[in-house]
């Protein structure tokens, strides 16, 4: 015997893209969880065990539009790289064995002061940093000249580095303070320290 239109095949879901709520590009936090959308095609529905996986991580408060074709979730904090998004629908069928990335990035640093806020043209003045997210490897830019030996004050992320200036050019009008960490976030400071003459 048999039954007519009994049983619906469904396909797996497929990842187009993932941005943020906007639907522009985006990049997730290693500080702060981040809002996603992920859309694509074969979702399900929300309330019927539809799982986000991030890298190892489950994304969190996931949410499916009607029309299966989008979904949005928080993304949990890690690490700074990419990571493999993978969508589970309520069937249990998994999006593509070749998933979409999302990638995670540091915050970008912040200046907020340098301590002296002057010194000789000829450098070797050792000044002190302050601000956020200045990390291991960080470089330091006065004016356009590269400032020597910065060191973190504390684990990294730091609030504070220092370092010792190098020879500039003396000048009444103050130059921007930039700090660059190796992943090339850079924040900056304008008119923040002044070459002097000696």
């Amino acid at each position: 015997g048999s039954k007519a239109s009994a049983y619906t095949y469904t396909p797996p879901p497929a990842i187009v893209s993932i941005t943020d709520l906007s639907g522009n590009p985006v990049t997730a936090s290693t500080a702060v969880a981040t809002n996603i959308q992920i859309n694509g095609t074969d979702f399900g529905t929300s309330g019927s065990g539809v799982r986000v996986t991030i890298g190892s991580r489950s994304c969190r408060s996931v949410s499916v539009a009607s029309s299966a074709t989008a979904l949005t979730c928080t993304a949990r904090v890690q690490a700074a790289g990419s990571y493999a998004v993978l969508v589970r629908n309520g069937n249990g069928q998994t999006s593509s064995a070749t998933p979409a990335t999302l990638i995670y990035v540091n915050p970008t640093p912040t200046v907020v002061s340098i301590s002296p806020t002057s010194g000789s043209n000829t450098g070797g003045t050792r000044v002190t940093i302050r601000g956020t997210g200045f990390r291991i490897g960080a470089t330091v830019l006065i004016g356009a000249r590269a400032c020597n030996s910065v060191a973190l004050v504390g684990s990294s992320p730091a609030t504070s580095l220092t370092c010792t200036t190098t020879s500039g050019t003396a000048s009444a009008t103050a130059v921007e303070v930039s700090v660059t960490n190796s992943d090339l976030q850079k924040g900056s400071k304008a008119s923040a320290y002044t070459y002097t003459s000696p």
